[in-house]
């Protein structure tokens, strides 16, 4: 054996995208096995453990994602990893942690795993390495984000915000306010074709700006002015008055 043969090759990735790479196998291969829920402790290492497990022991506790963190889960828009896509490295490295977990968990290595096992690692990874890779909250909690459903956040509530503005300014344009007195309060207020608009002594919001004919009813009462025009202004609050008389009928 040559001294070239002998030296280990340089490891592909950094110690921070290997824990990333564990973090999501563990998180493939647990969310398919419910009776495994996660727990952590305060030195915020993350473990899956069964409720049986949990019991005996009293260093952990269960772990409680954050309102983040779940939007996270559900914007994380990618799909299982396809280790047939994968580079050499990458897809070496996930086949080791899968047979790690499913010798631990399951006892067999599944045919899905085993027709990637190759018969010698380039870059092997012992069973005291991988359990000795941490598997942090902060590690775990990074996981879900991409630059593109970061982008596409980003993009999404710059959207929003511009969509709010353009709505508010789009109202503030298009209505105005209209205050109706009158001597007797609680006389109904139309619009033009006989919409209901409000009682008189309040304030009437949202009315559409322009040109409008306003009349004012009450039971037993006729109204002085009958009509009176008005100009809604956008942003602008106009006054009327109206004199409320009883009508011949009113004993």
């Amino acid at each position: 054996m040559t001294e070239q043969e002998a030296k280990p090759k340089r490891f592909p990735f950094s110690y921070k995208t290997l824990q990333k790479i564990k973090a999501e196998e563990f998180i493939r291969f647990f969310q398919e096995r419910p009776a495994y829920k996660l727990h952590v402790n305060h030195l915020g290492e993350l473990r899956w453990m069964t409720d049986e497990e949990a019991e005996h022991q009293h260093e952990f506790v269960p772990y409680e994602e954050g309102l983040l963190v779940r939007l996270k889960r559900r914007l994380r828009f990618r799909r299982p990893v396809d280790l047939g896509k994968l580079s050499s490295q990458e897809r070496e490295i996930r086949v080791q942690f899968r047979k790690y977990l499913e010798e631990k968990h399951l006892g067999r290595v599944s045919a899905a795993t085993a027709r990637w096992i190759k018969e010698k690692w380039e870059y092997p990874l012992t069973e005291e390495t991988i359990e000795n890779i941490p598997l942090t909250r902060e590690v775990y909690e990074d996981i879900g984000w991409n630059k593109y459903v970061l982008a596409l956040s980003v993009l999404l509530v710059i959207s929003l915000v511009i969509l709010g503005l353009f709505i508010r300014k789009y109202e503030m344009q298009t209505y105005g306010s209209l205050l109706v007195k009158t001597n007797i309060s609680g006389a109904r207020i139309y619009l033009d074709d006989g919409q209901l608009l409000g009682y008189s002594g309040n304030l009437i919001t949202r009315v559409p700006i322009g040109h409008h004919r306003i009349t004012v009813r009450k039971d037993g009462y006729i109204t002085i002015p009958r009509v009176q025009d008005v100009d809604i202004v956008a942003d602008s609050t106009q006054v009327l008055h109206f004199q409320l008389k009883p009508s011949q009928q009113q004993t």
